[in-house]
């Protein structure tokens, strides 16, 4: 069954490791302690052969069944006498240490010379392997009660390491309204850097719903404006009385209704701007800027403005369609609306290795060079122009630019007066899989 708590899996994993290191140094250190304990048994041994009395067992010739108190029975015997009936030994054995088998049984033997006279102890290693067994697992009695202590001790350390997360939690759940940012609490370094691109998700999702509120107050605002204007005008027109009347309220009511229409453009353009999905294509730019101009020529015919596209070559641009087509758009409307009558507005290309730059040039009255990065930000408008706008043309421009992976720059036409507005677009940006 798979743990999906990662608390869970830490306290699994750890558990796990806790065993496995448990069982390996609980072997070792019974295997250490049994080893020992042999060891013990074997230095009690040489300690039962210093109290035997050689005279006695010389006179006699005879085993002599000794009582050890901690190894159980011991025999002593003289070489080369035999031993008890179920163990015979060997003349031969050399000084020291012998385990040997005899008959079903197994001996531990301990030869030493004493004078001329050759001794032998044994004892049965079924009681010495049992006097070990019990050491070497007293000896690991500890780590078994240490094992499920410290595994209960690191259960209740993973958990409180995550209370900072449960309170987090806790507190998100029982806010009223999405929060900017996260609580500030103190977390594993580990976790910092979630919780940090969580809060910056948060932060950007604050700013978005900034924007529509900003968006929502700014359409009611541009639109009450205009709609109000055009009652009035209606109104004017209702009561005209002469055809010269009519005529002259009827072309402000049309200018009105233009500037309106203009306004809520805009303000959908904007807002369609950054709700919209970036999409990397080719674009042929000798078909979509003719496109584009083509589009423009009733307004400009109408204010009496000539539109005129100059490019040797036309290279291809890898963009976004949507973006550029908002992009040039703007930047062209705002070129018309601003440029005096009987003027000229162009769009021409050029273009190296690095760069594609998009111009166009208008004969308006230009941007004061204080002003030329105010007028990028939304409802910034220009205090000496008196054609009424929105104030979101450029930010548009601006945005777009973000999203087509370009930006634009400002500079006085020369010879001026004017504006020489420039897209500039990347060469060989990254190109769509």
């Amino acid at each position: 069954m798979l743990i999906r708590s990662l608390q869970g899996r830490l306290i699994l994993g750890l558990f796990s490791v806790m065993l496995v290191a448990g069982l390996l140094a609980g072997a070792l250190a019974y295997q250490q302690a049994f080893v020992q304990a042999e060891a013990m048994q074997d230095n009690a041994l040489k300690l039962a052969a210093s109290l035997i009395d050689t005279d006695d067992l010389a006179a006699n010739g005879q085993a002599h069944w000794l009582t050890h108190p901690i190894d159980g029975e011991v025999f002593a015997t003289r070489l080369p006498e035999s031993g008890p009936a179920s163990l015979r030994l060997s003349p031969q054995l050399a000084i020291g240490f012998h385990t040997l088998k005899d008959r079903g049984t197994t001996w531990r033997v301990f030869i030493l010379q004493r004078r001329a006279l050759k001794l032998a102890l044994a004892q049965k290693t079924l009681l010495r392997d049992h006097t070990a067994r019990m050491t070497a697992l007293s000896a690991l009695a500890p780590w078994l009660i240490l094992m499920p202590l410290l595994g209960i001790i690191s259960a209740a350390l993973v958990r409180t390491q995550f209370n900072p997360m449960r309170q987090l939690g806790l507190q998100l759940a029982q806010a009223h309204e999405m929060p900017s940012q996260l609580p500030m609490i103190q977390v594993p370094t580990e976790l910092q850097p979630f919780l940090d691109a969580i809060s910056e998700l948060l932060q950007r999702e604050h700013a978005l719903r900034e924007l529509q509120l900003q968006f929502l107050a700014a359409a009611a605002h541009e639109l009450r404006s205009p709609l109000t204007a055009l009652s009035l005008q209606a109104e004017n027109l209702a009561n005209a009385t002469q055809l010269s009347q009519v005529k002259e309220r009827l072309d402000v009511l049309r200018a009105g209704l233009d500037r309106a229409r203009r306004s809520a453009e805009q303000l959908l353009n904007h807002s369609r701007q950054q709700a919209a999905l970036r999409k990397v294509e080719s674009i042929d730019l000798s078909a979509f800027l003719p496109e584009i101009l083509a589009r423009m020529i009733p307004m400009a015919e109408l204010r009496g403005i000539e539109l005129a596209l100059d490019a040797v070559v036309f290279p291809t641009l890898w963009g976004d369609t949507f973006s550029l087509d908002i992009l040039l758009g703007n930047a062209l409307d705002n070129a018309i609306r601003y440029s005096p009558r009987g003027s000229e507005v162009s769009l021409w290309v050029e273009y190296d290795e690095q760069e594609i730059r998009l111009h166009i040039m208008d004969h308006g009255p230009g941007i004061p060079d204080t002003e030329k990065l105010s007028v990028f930000q939304p409802y910034y408008r220009l205090a000496q122009l008196t054609e009424h706008g929105s104030g979101l043309g450029l930010a548009i421009v601006a945005d777009a630019a973000r999203r087509l992976g370009g930006y634009v720059s400002l500079h006085d036409r020369q010879p001026p007066p004017g504006l020489d507005f420039i897209y500039h677009h990347p060469r060989y940006p990254d190109m769509p899989r």
